[in-house]
């Protein structure tokens, strides 16, 4: 996974089964102008600059556990560069270890995962990556809240046409993401109105029944939604924005990016992603709505296969490790 990450970047990380040599986990490898973060086949990590060594953690990582891994991501950087947390060490209110040392050559670091092809194979996960500029966040999460009834259905169907239960289309993690032909009620929703007007608004899930407490730090909150269209003939424009709880405006989008018609997960089927909320106060206990809109006035369809408002923070009881099953997730940030 690419991205454009903040000063201090942030994620979990679980191994399954741990390399026969050295694999690269973050960075791409680079001799110059790359920090790395390498696995080790003694459950350390080693972080580099280029291909020179910083420093490496004394602490072995097991597998079947959860890690909490910060960086400092900024060029020619001094001090503390990484620190190391387990749920040991976050319910003691500590740092499991800390990484000390300098960028030489202007490294950052701008990828997550095994870009390169050691000669190993290896298994594990990445989840939970959050940025931030001011300084290392302690163990951070996102909550994924996903619809779960429709609120409002104007001049928009199921995949197959259905009326009803639209929220079912939009609300699977992973997104279905099919070709056009093999659309069906449940693996998305789409519109062909020419009226401008055609609106969609999904009722999301209660935070609260996702884990959030009172306490918990809200970082920010964003809505990502999978947006494609079923032909490539003429524009399909659409908005989508959080009407409440809390209220994140309107962001335009083009349907699949006039890629043409979408295929596969990944294939012309676009992530797009709102502003973030930061900060923000949130009822709890009462779910957002998330609203989309076809705005144009073709007969050319658009069409969404997944809806998710993504909450980051950072768990306020102490020791309450944020990762539940390794799985990842649709979004890096």
């Amino acid at each position: 996974m690419s991205f454009t990450g903040g000063n201090y970047i942030h994620f979990g990380l679980y191994i399954a089964t741990m390399p026969t040599v050295a694999r690269l986990v973050a960075g791409t490898g680079a001799a110059a102008n790359q920090a790395n973060l390498l696995l080790n086949t003694d459950g350390t990590l080693t972080l580099r600059d280029g291909t020179t060594i910083i420093a490496t953690t004394t602490t072995v990582l097991s597998t079947a556990k959860w890690y909490w891994i910060g960086i400092k991501n900024i060029a020619s950087a001094t001090g503390t560069l990484l620190q190391l947390s387990d749920d040991t060490s976050i319910a003691a209110g500590t740092t499991l270890e800390t990484l000390s040392g300098t960028y030489a050559s202007g490294a950052t670091i701008g990828t997550l995962g095994c870009f390169l092809t050691e000669a190993s194979a290896i298994d594990l996960y990445i989840d939970d990556y959050l940025s931030d500029d001011a300084g290392f966040l302690t163990n951070g999460a996102i909550a994924f809240v996903r619809p779960v009834s429709d609120d409002t259905v104007t001049n928009w169907t199921a995949g197959a046409g259905g009326t009803t239960n639209l929220w079912t289309a939009v609300d699977n993690q992973p997104p279905s993401g099919l070709a056009s032909a093999n659309e069906t009620n449940t693996t998305n929703i789409e519109s062909a109105s020419s009226t401008g007007t055609a609106t969609y608004i999904a009722q999301m899930a209660a935070y609260d029944t996702l884990g959030l407490v009172a306490f918990d730090m809200i970082l920010a909150v964003q809505i990502t939604i999978s947006q494609g269209e079923d032909i490539a003939t003429g524009t399909k424009n659409g908005t989508f924005e959080c009407t409440t709880n809390p209220v994140i405006g309107s962001t335009a989008f083009i349907a699949g990016s006039d890629g043409g018609a979408h295929g596969a997960e990944l294939n012309l089927w676009v992530k797009s992603r709102s502003t973030l909320a930061l900060s923000p106060s949130l009822t709890l206990s009462s779910g957002p709505k998330v609203k989309l809109v076809k705005t144009d006035t073709t007969t050319r369809t658009l069409c969404v296969d997944y809806v998710a408002i993504n909450v980051a923070y950072i768990p306020a009881v102490a020791g309450q490790v944020p990762y539940v099953n390794p799985m990842p997730p649709l979004i890096a940030q």
